[in-house]
């Protein structure tokens, strides 16, 4: 099953006819100027109120501004089991290495903000026992 994504020629070509700028399509959609141009770009994905708004500033509906084409910058998106086997080298696609390190480094940032997490919470602890120790 394919992905459906913003189709950027449909925009580019409703933009036109409409003697319409992005930042005026932003303006009517209720977005930013940046982020109309990274949907443009195909480097953010628009959630649905961005899609509303763009579909309703360019005079159409959502199904309109999506296609069924997949584009390599949007690959479903790999599991960390997945990611595991890129890494130790138990499945030999090595043109999802670097999304596999994408993720690996994402659960050990998630890791250490939760070893963190807990460790701020112990000091805090520690610092209260200490201070109510510290009375008698």
């Amino acid at each position: 099953m394919e992905r459906r994504i913003l189709d950027t020629g449909k925009i580019k070509t409703l933009l036109k006819r409409q003697g319409m700028t992005q930042r005026e399509l932003a303006e009517k959609a209720g977005t930013t100027e940046v982020s109309i141009s990274r949907y443009m770009k195909r480097q953010r994905i628009p959630r649905l109120p961005a899609l509303e708004g763009m579909a309703q500033a360019l005079g159409t509906n959502i199904e309109d501004l999506l296609t069924e084409r997949q584009t390599s910058r949007y690959k479903p998106q790999m599991t960390e089991a997945e990611a595991l086997q890129v890494l130790t080298g138990t499945r030999d696609d090595y043109n999802d290495y670097a999304r596999a390190l994408n993720i690996a480094i994402r659960v050990l940032r998630e890791h250490v903000a939760e070893i963190d997490k807990k460790s701020q919470n112990q000091r805090r602890e520690r610092e209260a026992d200490y201070e109510s120790n510290k009375h008698y």
